[in-house]
């Protein structure tokens, strides 16, 4: 479940857009340490999409998986650390914070 913040009653989200998000459920392995409980309600910010993304000079591309970074009311990252590449177009000033705690870095 999502409600997107940037357009009214809009059902889709894309790279970049932060979103309401609800936890559903959580990995058996990180129940007991986790700094998040089933059912409580965060802002994140989309960083991987299965959707194609066009770049200017006519190529493309894609994840193999959507993935999201819950972020507190500060606009902070909750993790302490992210899997798998960033795309260039997250170095937003507002979110430096996920290129330092990224295992890969921009591409």
């Amino acid at each position: 479940m999502y409600k997107s913040f940037r357009w009214f009653k809009r059902k889709v989200a894309f790279l970049g857009d932060l979103i309401i998000v609800s936890i559903q459920h959580l990995r058996n392995k990180s129940r007991n340490m986790s700094k998040v409980t089933k059912g409580e309600v965060y802002k994140a910010i989309i960083v991987r999409t299965k959707k194609k993304i066009s770049k200017n000079d006519g190529s493309f591309y894609f994840f193999f998986e959507n993935a999201v970074s819950l972020i507190n009311k500060k606009n902070i990252p909750i993790a302490s650390r992210l899997t798998g590449p960033l795309p260039k177009k997250l170095r937003i000033n507002k979110f430096l914070k996920l290129a330092s705690i990224s295992s890969s870095g921009f591409f």
